[in-house]
């Protein structure tokens, strides 16, 4: 299963998300602890919560956008799709969502940001790779493409 970042609020229209907006992820990893009372209500304090994900991201060029996302002082927010489709849109050549399996869309600050470059000059375009550390002040969990305006589960 494949998974990308797109960081930003996903438009309404799928196919206006271009392959050179999002981001492979390589992996990530979140912690979120919330009491609930026999009803299921949240109680007591809110624990802080962090997610941490590293992605690919080609050459500096590319991620110059996600380090201008980053590098607000504002809660951003940031969904992981979950085994997307892009497919090449007839009038150009760029791949576009098409769909995806599920989606999780965080909300969060910047806590941590590590960069590693590789400086040969074969090495896939020189490849990038960016760790990003958050704390989660959301997170959102949807279904499939047909029911993505439903939500599964919220967590703050």
């Amino acid at each position: 299963m494949s998974t990308y970042l797109f960081p930003a609020d996903l438009p309404e229209k799928l196919e206006s998300i271009k392959i050179g907006q999002c981001f492979k992820i390589i992996n990530f990893s979140f912690q979120c602890s919330r009491s609930l009372n026999d009803l299921g209500l949240p109680y007591g304090p809110t624990l802080p919560s962090t997610l941490e994900f590293t992605c690919k991201a080609g050459t500096a060029e590319k991620i110059k956008p996600f380090y201008q996302h980053l590098s607000r002082t504002a809660t951003g927010t940031y969904n992981f799709l979950f085994d997307p489709t892009f497919e090449a849109n007839s009038n150009d050549n760029s791949k576009h969502l098409k769909s995806y399996d599920d989606a999780m869309t965080v909300r969060g600050n910047l806590i941590d940001l590590v960069d590693v470059y590789s400086t040969k000059d074969n090495d896939e375009a020189n490849q990038m790779l960016v760790t990003v550390k958050l704390l989660i002040t959301e997170i959102v969990f949807f279904g499939d493409t047909a029911s993505k305006n439903q939500r599964i589960l919220k967590i703050y």
